[in-house]
């Protein structure tokens, strides 16, 4: 894991306190970088808001291309 990555307790304090944690794109935050799975990426955001709460997790990707992550990035083009 990334060495930015933090603790469940800490997720969770921060959580408990009502901070946010934003979840990053960004290619050397996920887990096989580029070639990050949608199922892999939907993993790790259902662990956080689990220790965290929905309410306080946040998902950031206006600074990435998409175009970099296809399979990320598909349903997010795909209408309801």
């Amino acid at each position: 894991s990334a060495l930015r990555n933090k603790s469940n307790r800490l997720l969770k304090t921060l959580g408990d306190s009502g901070g946010m944690l934003g979840l990053s794109l960004y290619a050397h935050h996920l887990k096989d970088s580029s070639n990050c799975k949608l199922e892999s990426f939907c993993e790790m955001v259902a662990k956080t808001c689990e220790v965290m709460g929905v309410k306080n997790v946040g998902i950031e990707f206006d600074l990435i291309p998409l175009i970099t992550y296809p399979e990320l990035a598909a349903p997010l083009r795909e209408p309801p």
